[in-house]
């Protein structure tokens, strides 16, 4: 017996496989070019999300970058308030020995004019007696 003639259906199988395998392998063909496509969109993605990451650190440093001078301000504000506090305090205490001292010299210059116009008065009392306004008195 010869090989074709024992088994004519295995041949027709062989037959179909032999044609249908151009199909079938560009089946695998378009599967494979599906596969890198996929691949390379997936490494696009990476390469956006690890971008992306990047500018995400970048961000967060400038955020904790501008945190840190915000509490820096705010201790020196703090600071800048205590100290116009103390200095408002100190001004305050001044301006009060000022308004003593014043009130002081003030008095004192009250006297001082008190004691001169007494002077005057007393001067010019002196002067009239000694001009003897009264003996000259019509009688």
């Amino acid at each position: 017996m010869s090989q074709g003639g024992s088994n004519p259906y295995g041949n027709t199988k062989a037959s179909r496989l032999i044609n249908e395998f151009p199909v079938f392998t560009n089946q695998i063909d378009l599967l494979i070019a599906k596969y890198e496509k996929l691949v390379d969109t997936e490494a696009t993605q990476l390469d956006e999300i690890n971008r992306l990451k990047v500018m995400v650190a970048d961000k967060d440093e400038k955020i904790r970058i501008h945190e840190q001078w915000c509490r820096e301000l705010q201790k020196e504000a703090n600071e800048l308030r205590v100290n116009l506090e103390k200095t408002k305090k100190e001004h305050d205490v001044k301006v009060s020995e000022l308004e003593k001292k014043f009130k002081a010299k003030k008095e004192e210059v009250g006297k001082t004019i008190n004691k001169v116009e007494e002077m005057a008065n007393s001067m010019i009392w002196e002067k009239l007696k000694s001009l003897d306004f009264g003996s000259n008195a019509v009688g």
